[in-house]
């Protein structure tokens, strides 16, 4: 699933999601994201990150990954903006952008690896390149297990580049032919259980705007934000509640049109 993306910021405040049945605002000035156990996180050390930049054959390239971060405090006394986000799906979606100067056929594979929390290899898949830049998703594959509730996943997406030249020699960069550059981002990822009452109140809401407001009230990220894409072209609400959401982790260089 795709999105173009332009560079142009939400008409509305960035802290606004719009319920589609009756336009009441959800007020946050942040996307709400709270985490009990960052000092577990900070043991396992500090990821890449969510963005992931470089050049290969005159182009300039960047990976990202849709997700929020957390300002945490490591053991070596730095901080690092963790990418990090909870999820009620057992097979949840991720969300990424690639940078619109990525030419396809610079990319030669796309890895998606989920590790558990002793950082062990529960699994990694093979993702279709996209056929265009923009926003992409990656769904964790139902013949996989499911997330575990409670447990911090880390996640990992790797982006391999072909040694073709398809905008200028390689000798033109000085660029040694042997090499293979990689990009990569990588966050966590949680599942929680919701109660009684959170449940009938998201199925109650199934499939609206109005259920992408209560999952953020839950700080329950990557669902949240995956209903929303999933909306565009039901509502015409929908591409300004996700320029938000994108907007409330920070990412006001990205929106959809």
């Amino acid at each position: 699933m795709f999105a173009s993306p332009t560079f142009a910021q939400s008409n509305m405040p960035s802290n606004t999601i719009l319920t589609q049945e009756n336009s009441e605002a959800v007020q946050f000035s942040s996307f709400p994201t709270v985490y009990d156990n960052l000092d577990q996180l900070a043991d396992r050390g500090a990821p890449e990150g969510r963005r992931a930049a470089g050049t290969r054959n005159c182009n300039s390239l960047e990976l990202l990954a849709v997700v929020p971060t957390i300002d945490v405090l490591y053991p070596n006394e730095e901080r690092y903006l963790v990418p990090i986000g909870k999820t009620v799906a057992g097979h949840p979606t991720f969300w990424f952008y690639l940078s619109e100067t990525i030419p396809a056929p610079v990319i030669e594979t796309l890895t998606f690896s989920v590790l558990d929390e002793q950082d062990k290899l529960v699994s990694n898949i093979v993702v279709d390149v996209p056929e265009s830049h923009g926003l992409f998703s990656v769904t964790w594959p139902n013949h996989e297990e499911p997330l575990q509730v409670g447990v911090d996943y880390r996640w990992l997406l790797e982006l391999q580049l072909s040694l073709s030249t398809s905008s200028c020699s390689l000798t033109e960069q000085n660029t040694d032919p042997t090499e293979i550059d990689n990009l990569f981002v990588e966050g966590f990822i949680q599942r929680i259980a919701l109660n009684i009452a959170q449940t009938e109140q998201l199925a109650s809401t199934a499939f609206s705007l109005a259920s992408v407001s209560t999952l953020v009230e839950l700080g329950v990220w990557y669902d949240a934000f995956d209903v929303a894409m999933s909306l565009q072209g039901f509502s015409d609400d929908t591409d300004m509640v996700i320029n938000n959401l994108l907007a409330s982790i920070g990412l006001t260089d990205v929106s959809v049109d």
